[in-house]
């Protein structure tokens, strides 16, 4: 059987400029594309150490909830640092019952996503 990944996943944003560089300047993402087909805009960007890329996406309105975890080796460091930065959280980062630590983030355009720490080994 042949292998299937996960290379990216469409966010929708209200102003790609405004979101590419809240992704890169903020958040520390890595750009993997910039382009332009047909009058439409693809942009794709890594989380640092990641492999699926997040595809900004142009859309009329935001604020969804994404669904993606980002695996953090470090979760308090991360929380620490984008906090600093101006990231909203829901909360800081807190033990779940199913033995992972996580917390909720929101981008600039209000998409929330989740980092989670898990314990190892995993």
């Amino acid at each position: 059987m042949c292998s299937l990944y996960v290379s990216a996943i469409a966010v929708p944003v209200v102003d790609q400029d405004r979101a590419r560089a809240f992704y890169l300047d903020t958040l520390g993402f890595e750009l993997v594309t910039d382009q332009t087909i047909h009058h439409w805009r693809w942009i794709s960007l890594l989380p640092p150490g990641g492999s699926c890329a997040i595809g900004l996406v142009s859309a009329p309105s935001a604020g969804v909830w994404t669904g993606v975890s980002l695996l953090a080796s470090q979760l308090d460091e991360v929380y620490q640092r984008w906090t600093r930065l101006g990231v909203a959280f829901d909360s800081p980062p807190t033990l779940q019952t199913w033995g992972a630590r996580m917390a909720i983030f929101s981008d600039i355009d209000r998409n929330r996503y989740q980092p989670v720490e898990v314990p190892p080994p995993f």
